[in-house]
């Protein structure tokens, strides 16, 4: 199945983060979040159901002793690019998220969302770190 647009599944529990959220990625003609989930349990069959292209998860959803099963469980499971939303930087969640597959972590800089959903679409060979506004890394996988 082929679809125009990069099909993303936004997993969030706040309304508020959500609502900012979508409201940034619904302008973008190219991007179309075609689910919200705050429920882990089933994740891989919805991602697998929905044929997501990228997740973009809030790692605080998950139990600090689950983020590296849960994120593993995405990129092993599924086809689908994992980005982790969070609103700290955690030196020791990148780099185990990275391990895991992840191939973002971002904060919560709203307006990069759009790109940096695009450059893990785009370039899913390619783990992108992005710590804030201003700095970029791009890793080799």
């Amino acid at each position: 199945m082929r679809y125009e647009k990069i099909r993303v599944l936004l997993i969030e529990k706040d309304k508020d983060e959500l609502l900012k959220i979508c409201s940034i990625v619904k302008n973008e003609t190219d991007i179309e979040i075609v689910g919200v989930t705050c429920e882990l349990k089933y994740l891989s069959d919805f991602i697998n159901r929905l044929h997501v292209n990228i997740v973009l998860m809030n790692i605080r959803l998950v139990k600090d002793t689950e983020k590296v099963k849960v994120i593993k469980s995405v990129t092993e499971k599924t086809k689908a690019q994992l980005i982790i939303l969070n609103d700290q930087i955690d030196n020791r969640l990148i780099f185990e998220a990275f391990i895991a597959g992840a191939i973002c972590y971002i904060d919560k800089s709203y307006n990069h969302i759009p790109n940096v959903i695009r450059l893990a679409y785009q370039n899913g060979h390619l783990k992108v770190l992005m710590l804030n506004l201003l700095s970029v890394r791009s890793f080799v996988a």
